[in-house]
């Protein structure tokens, strides 16, 4: 049996947040650390995929620069169910403030606004900003579609139109409703927001 191996890959906007730097050197069960800087989402995501298939890595995980609250083993837990495509439970960082789920109505893919309270759970699609993917689904997907896996179908964010091309391959896809990230927002507080936060208490 091979041992996994994962590298985590990082698109980088600006400057990391503080909270995602001191959370990668606490994280642990990884390999090799790749990021690209600068190129817009979709395009990163793409050069960063090539570049870890370049690498031995049986895995790899997604990890967004402006995510926070990432448990040291938060790898370990998502490697640990032995799926394809799993990613951690968190929030946008824009009012109304939903999950960053897709369930399916219909044929068509929405937004998941009840997420499962715990366990891990399939969903039509999960945002990339802690995302574990087994080297084998970008393999098959690029087989399919070229190397376009982050590529933007119309109307689409870079992560829907990923998961989007990963189910049309005949993945599933899950989330770890027991790993609750951290997503961090910059807030213009004006009288509306304010209004809208008010119910909000602090922790």
């Amino acid at each position: 049996m091979s041992v996994a191996r994962i590298a985590v890959v990082m698109p980088i906007f600006d400057h990391p947040k503080a909270q995602i730097m001191y959370a990668l050197k606490q994280l642990r069960g990884t390999t090799d650390f790749l990021s690209v800087r600068g190129l817009p989402l979709d395009q990163a995501r793409n050069a960063l995929t090539l570049q870890a298939l370049k690498t031995p890595a049986t895995h790899v995980l997604w990890l967004d620069s402006d995510m926070a609250d990432i448990p040291p083993d938060g790898a370990e837990r998502l490697l640990a169910h032995g799926l394809d495509v799993v990613g951690a439970l968190y929030w946008s960082r824009q009012p109304p403030y939903l999950p960053v789920l897709l369930r399916e109505v219909d044929r068509q893919v929405v937004i998941e606004d009840e997420p499962a309270e715990a366990g891990v759970n399939s969903c039509a699609g999960v945002g990339a900003g802690f995302l574990l993917v087994r080297r084998q689904v970008f393999e098959t997907v690029a087989t399919r579609f070229g190397p376009t896996w982050w590529s933007f179908i119309p109307d689409r964010g870079d992560d829907v139109s990923f998961c989007l091309r990963v189910k049309r391959c005949g993945f599933d896809i899950f989330y770890d409703a027991d790993l609750r990230v951290g997503h961090v927002a910059e807030v213009v507080m004006t009288e509306s927001v304010a209004m809208a936060l008010r119910g909000v208490s602090a922790s």
